[in-house]
């Protein structure tokens, strides 16, 4: 079996190729991202709320690339195929799973990151290898594929992003509403502010610590549909709508 190139926390290392199973597809990953909460997860463990890895291990959670090769029984994937690998990894047979909400599968887990059960601290093992590796197995269920008009950096931030997206719909953000955003300088803020701009949002308020981001959050719009403060003035919430800081209404 050929060995193939990965990346563990302090070192290059060496694992056997993967070989895709009936369900599986084989992915050569071209770019993973790292969530910024990889450092204190590892760095601290999971205490009694996580089941990590068992070390070593090879981390990465968002991945995209190539596919290489599909297990025999993988319909529309082929090799040669542009996609971001899905890192929740779900059973399909619980409960949840089965009323198509795979978000609260019992048997879940995020692959080469965290598991919560004693089921998806299997399903961990099922799927050792992490993004930060030449390359790794997934289910054919788990992919998307990519259009030529999506990079594989970009692709590769599409689960962490998506946190920010998934919000956004579940409140139903769009033409005629109007979004606070507290921590809007971080990366899921920042994310928010761009997609919200794009569903039509009329108004995004914003608080955060960084003022040259600020500055660049409230650039995105010609039309000052986003408005910034930031976090040290003291805020003063009025209702629902109204919010009032030092220089005034927003």
């Amino acid at each position: 079996m050929p060995n193939i190139n990965v990346a563990r926390v302090v070192e290059i290392g060496r694992a056997n190729k993967p070989v895709p199973g009936l369900n599986n597809v084989l992915v050569k990953v071209e770019a993973c991202c790292l969530v910024p909460n990889a450092h204190n997860l590892v760095t601290n463990g999971g205490k009694d709320r996580f089941a990590l890895p068992d070390l070593p291990c090879v981390f990465g959670l968002d991945a995209s690339g190539v596919v290489e090769a599909v297990g025999d029984r993988v319909l529309g994937i082929k090799p040669g195929d542009r996609v971001y690998v899905d890192p929740l990894l779900t059973c399909g047979n619980c409960h949840h799973c089965r009323r198509e909400r795979r978000d609260l599968c019992i048997n879940s887990c995020l692959r080469a990151y965290f598991a919560q059960s004693p089921g998806g601290e299997q399903m961990l093992t099922h799927y050792p290898l992490g993004g930060l590796s030449e390359y790794l197995i997934s289910p054919d269920t788990k992919l998307a594929l990519l259009p030529p008009s999506i990079d594989f950096a970009t692709a590769s931030r599409f689960w962490y992003i998506g946190t920010s997206f998934g919000g956004l719909k579940k409140a139903q953000i769009g033409p005629g509403k109007v979004l606070l955003i507290n921590g809007v300088t971080g990366t899921l803020g920042y994310a928010a502010v761009a997609i919200a701009l794009g569903l039509g949002c009329t108004q995004i308020l914003g608080i955060g610590r960084n003022k040259e981001r600020l500055a660049e959050l409230e650039s995105l719009s010609s039309n000052r549909r986003v408005r910034t403060i930031p976090a040290e003035l003291s805020i003063v919430f009025i209702g629902h709508k109204h919010i009032l800081g030092a220089g005034g209404l927003l």
